[in-house]
């Protein structure tokens, strides 16, 4: 049998995604028989072969998407100009390009090169600090502590 005109529509409603059901419901079988129509058409020879030329169309069409293109040529340093082996030259240069966002960019990287983070003091550090503190106030002449000392003297 060659392909009809419903057997088309069935392999274009199948390729775009239906199922056998719903392919010959939209092809125009019954509702009632559509479950069977679908699984007899899906096996048919004409329909097979119609289907892959669908596939075979459709990957052709991607290939042809996916052409190399060329690229644009490529404008190389003038080899004049000093190489910057120093990353924090880089970035100051950098942050004279006219692109806002270039010059925000390297403004942030170069950051830690220019102004040294402090660090945070640790618990133990933190703990010996306090209590030098504290042990100093007790020590001291002007401590209530330190004062009865001398009075009782």
């Amino acid at each position: 049998m060659a392909l009809t005109p419903k057997k088309r529509l069935f392999a274009d409603c199948l390729f775009s995604g239906m199922s056998n059901k719903e392919a010959a419901i939209e092809a125009g079988y019954s509702k009632a028989t559509a479950s069977q129509q679908g699984s007899k058409l899906a096996k048919d020879e004409d329909v097979l072969r119609y289907l892959k030329q669908l596939k075979d169309q459709a990957k052709t069409e991607v290939k042809k998407k996916q052409e190399v293109k060329v690229l644009p040529e490529v404008k190389y340093v003038d080899d004049d100009e000093p190489k910057i082996t120093d990353p924090k030259e880089a970035l100051l240069k950098l942050m004279n390009d006219p692109d806002p966002a270039m010059q925000l960019k390297a403004a942030t990287a170069l950051m830690p090169y220019m102004h040294a983070r402090i660090a945070p003091a640790g618990k133990k550090r933190v703990r010996k600090k306090a209590q030098s503190k504290q042990l100093r106030l007790v020590d001291s002449p002007h401590s209530v502590s330190s004062q009865t000392k001398y009075n009782k003297r």
